[in-house]
């Protein structure tokens, strides 16, 4: 369920919804395990300049992630020791996950 954001962003979201209830799908934040519960691939997302596992903002509180090709829109997430939120509360409650790059165990 370890999610390689090297891949590209359809890839991902099939496997975010052939993970999901068992085993998950996942990435490193700040140390911590975060569970991207669902997820879509954003259409028409044209040239991207952020590098693979960036984190982007999406309209007023959406959040996305670049990926090799494309964005993965995030829907709901769960940060360890934490409960399931979606992408809008999460966003307002970790406000520095924007530009972060998810998968690095730097803080």
């Amino acid at each position: 369920g370890l999610i390689d954001w090297t891949a590209d962003a359809d890839r991902i979201a099939r496997l975010v919804r052939a993970c999901q209830p068992w085993p998950g799908t996942y990435t490193r934040w700040r140390g911590k395990l975060l569970k991207i519960i669902e997820a879509s691939a954003a259409a028409g997302q044209g040239p991207l300049t952020s590098s693979p596992g960036e984190v982007v903002a999406m309209g007023d509180r959406g959040l996305g992630v670049t990926t090799a090709r494309g964005v993965l829109k995030l829907h709901r997430l769960q940060l360890e020791g934490r409960q399931v939120a979606d992408a809008g509360e999460f966003r307002v409650g970790y406000t520095e996950l924007v530009g972060a790059v998810l998968g690095s165990e730097a803080p």
